[in-house]
This record gives C-alpha cells, structure tokens and sequence, in this order.
C-alpha cells in the first residue's frame, strides 16, 4: 500500500532534525531518493532505503504513538525483505528478516487496529513469513504447525480489512447519493451555487504555534483517499490466496479445519470476489486465483485421508485451467505456469505413494507440465525462471520408474542441461537466478558422467542451498547433500 507523508511537511527550510516530524520528513526524502535510484543502481537505492528505515525509527523513539512512521518502517522492511538483491550480504536472512517485519506490523496494529492499509500489509506479511517456513517440501513438523497458524491468522485479517473497506464504501456511496439529492432539488429550487462538494478538501487545523515551528502557514489539508472496488477486490484475493496456501497444512490437520478454509473461500468467492468481477475488469486475474484454490483444495482433499482420488485431483485441474472457467491457456503466461505448477504437484505427490499406477500417471503430468511451460516460453522467451522449470520437468521425467523414462533418461536429462545453460546465458535476470542455473547445470554435467563435482563452482552457501532445495523437490537424489556437505532439509 502506499506510502503515509507527514502533513506538515516542508522542503523549503533545511534544518537538522530534532522531532518525530523531523525525522519522519527525513525518512520520506531517504525513501524517495532510493525510488529514484532503485531502477539503475539497486544497492545504492537500498542504502537509501535502510536510512529511510532509520530515520522512522528515530521518529518513533521520539514519539511512539506517531502511526505513519510506524507504518512506513513496517512498509519499507516488507520492500527489502521481498526484494534482497536492494541488500547487500552482511544483512540477515530472508526468514529472520520477515520475523522483523512482522514485529513491526503488529506494532502498527497497536497504534491504529483498524488501518485498512495496515491491515492489508499485515495480511501480506504473514502469508510470507508462513511460505518462507515452509520453503522446503520436508520442512519440519513445528514449522508447518507455525506456518498454518499463520496463515490462518492472515485470512481472518483479510476479512477484517474487507469488512472495513465495505463499510467505508457503503458510507461513501450513501454520502454520494444524498450529494446527488441534495443537487437534484437545489437545481429544481433554483438554488445551485458554483461551487459543490466535489471542490472542497477536507481541512483540519492544528494548533498554530506548532504549525508555525514546523513552518507551515498555520492551516493543512489531509486528503482521505477513498475506498474502490479494486481495494475491495484486491483484499478478496489476498484472502482468497491466503487460503489456497493453507488448504494442504490444513490437510494434515494442523492449524484451522480444511472445511473451515474451505467455506471461509466459497464466501469469498460467491459473496465478494466474483459480484466485484464486471466492475474492476479484472476477470482473469479472478479466474486464476480460483483455479489456483481449486487445485490446492483439490490436492488437500486427496492428502486428506482419501477424499478424492487421483482422477477426481486430475478432473480439478481439467475443469480450473479451461477457457470455460475464465483462464486464458493459450495466452495467458501465467496461466500456463501455474497450470504446470499444478501437474507437477499432481505427478510429484502421486510418485510418492508408490502404487502400481503411479509411474504412468506421474509421467503423464510431468508432460503436460513441460507442453504448458512451453507455451509460457514461447510468450516470455526472456524469462530464466522458465528454462530452469523446464529443466527441472526434464528431471523429474527422468527419474519416473517406467520404460519410457528409462530409455529415455539421457535425452531428458541432456534438455535439461540445456534449458539451465540457457538460462544462465540469459541477460537481465537476477543474481539468484543465475546462480540457480549454473548450479543445476554442474549438477546435470556430473550425473551423466561429466567429471569434476560442480566444475568451475565455488562451494559456498548459496550454492549448498540450491542443492539443497533441488534435492528437496525430487529433482536430485540425496546424495548431493553429502557431495556438498549439505544439512536436512531446513
């Protein structure tokens, strides 16, 4: 959400802070210093950003209660913890970054409980943390458990935001009609002025000393943004999403009931999310995070004590992913990837249960997973994430214990050799990313008898952690943990 600015701020007089205000002005310049650097030069627009942060915290050391320097910090820290390569490495980690930037939405929780915006944040905050958790598929039982709780907590502060937005809207829109009213009759009295409503900022006045010392003219205006249809629509997916992440946490029974979750969606969507669907123009975006929900219901229900089987999980995926349903699969990038998505889930969960069927099923979604990543590279040909999916499909369609397969593995696994390398050759993409593919590659170069472990790689913990998530998700085996020294997974 956006950014809170001091109502008494002023760029004409350049002194050295002393007061909150002061300090909260100081921030705002910080940050926009670092808005205009972030496109060309990112770590030097994060360096703006920390003293941005700093300087909101000085700010509150001088006056806790004052609500937008709580709320732009907590806003900020969220920025850099999901965009690190704005950090440089002698910063913390990713996780423990989140568990700080938690601290600080709850704080400003505290200060203004009923904050749209703060709630909304909030909401995106937990959902992070909770994802972060559980990054790894083998991510221990307290974790899971804490992630669920989490999320669970992010859904009930959706609801809230949404009930809060509603009444809002609802008020605006009687406030509105009763204009119109009003307007009506003065023209039928012939008593309409020249100016309306609709011209009049509403003004608050302080106290005129205190304006006077920070520089003011003794008057200011606040202008109250009013609530859309697109805020209202957007805390609906957010809370939508949020519960399509939980469905298979709720599934092992840890956290709120899989039909709480379940009926808390179903409300969302008939009741909120799809009435809103003509009036934002924004169908698709709909259509895909209920695709998303049903196939993460869909996966829940069949770990969940059988409720479905493997045909009814793969009817889900048919009927959520279909021009019918609203989602675009012919053009839609996204679409196409979280269709795969959905397969490989589908391919990887049924591979674990080792029945008679599973290898011919597995295989089949793996392929319709590699057919829809490549439709999305064919619309996105620039995008290194693609190959490296790709690449890892490749893998995975290898290591199917089925004939095909079999004969099949050194064709699979050199693709995917070359979807890496493509990747890496990229230009563009992030550090991260790049790093991910000449890992993968290595790693692929040594499984088909190519020498040296991960020649021309340096062992260190980005590369273990690639390892580490690459055997995590099935794609290696777990041998590469003792290869690189690696550790269960975290």
């Amino acid at each position: 959400m956006s950014r809170r600015r001091s109502p008494t701020r002023n760029k004409k007089k350049k002194k050295v802070a002393e007061t909150a205000d002061e300090f909260l002005n100081v921030g705002i310049e910080f940050e926009e210093s670092g808005d205009r650097w972030r496109p060309g030069d990112k770590p030097k627009a994060g360096r703006f950003y920390v003293k941005a942060i700093e300087s909101y915290e000085t700010a509150l050391q001088r006056n806790p209660n004052l609500f937008d320097a709580a709320y732009n910090r907590a806003r900020l820290q969220y920025q850099l913890a999901q965009s690190p390569e704005l950090l440089s490495s002698s910063h913390i980690a990713s996780r423990h970054l989140l568990q700080k930037v938690l601290q600080s939405h709850r704080y400003c929780l505290t200060l203004n409980p009923k904050d749209e915006d703060a709630l909304f944040n909030t909401g995106q905050v937990l959902c992070s943390f909770a994802e972060a958790l559980v990054e790894y598929k083998n991510a221990p039982t307290e974790a899971k458990t804490e992630a669920a709780q989490l999320l669970s907590e992010a859904v009930e502060i959706f609801q809230k935001c949404l009930a809060s937005q509603e009444m809002q809207y609802a008020t605006l829109e009687a406030s509105q009609d009763l204009q119109t009213q009003q307007l009506q009759e003065d023209v039928r009295m012939g008593e309409v002025g020249t100016e309306t409503s609709e011209n009049i900022l509403p003004i608050e006045t302080g106290d005129e000393g205190e304006d006077e010392r920070m520089g003011e003219p003794g008057r200011w205006a606040i202008i109250q943004t009013p609530v859309t249809k697109n805020q209202l629509l957007d805390a609906g997916l957010a809370g939508l999403g949020a519960c399509a992440t939980l469905c298979p946490l709720a599934a092992e029974g840890l956290g709120r009931s899989l039909a709480w979750v379940q009926d808390i969606a179903n409300s969302l969507l008939e009741f909120k999310i799809t009435p809103l669907s003509q009036d934002t123009g924004r169908q698709d975006e709909i259509a895909l995070a209920r695709a998303n929900f049903v196939v993460s219901l869909a996966e829940a229900s069949f770990k969940s004590g059988g409720a479905i089987d493997p045909a009814a999980w793969e009817a889900s995926i048919r009927t959520a992913f279909n021009e019918s349903s609203g989602c675009n699969i012919s053009t839609d990038f996204q679409v196409l990837c979280d269709k795969a998505d959905a397969h490989i889930q589908l391919a990887t969960t049924v591979t674990e249960q080792s029945t008679d069927r599973a290898p011919a099923l597995a295989w089949k979604h793996y392929a319709l997973a590699a057919q829809s990543l490549s439709s999305a590279a064919k619309l996105e040909p620039l995008k290194a994430e693609i190959n490296i999916a790709r690449g890892d499909v490749e893998i995975l369609r290898a290591n199917v214990e089925i004939p095909v397969a079999i004969q099949s593995r050194d064709l699979l696994l050199n693709n995917a050799g070359v979807y890496y390398r493509g990747a890496k050759r990229l230009e563009g993409n992030g550090e991260r990313v790049r790093n991910e593919a000449m890992v993968k590659e290595a790693m692929v170069a040594f499984e088909m008898g190519g020498g040296e472990l991960l020649k021309g790689i340096a062992l260190n913990e980005a590369v273990r952690d690639v390892v580490i998530e690459a055997v995590d998700e099935g794609i290696f085996g777990p041998e590469w943990l003792d290869r690189v020294g690696g550790r269960a997974s975290a």
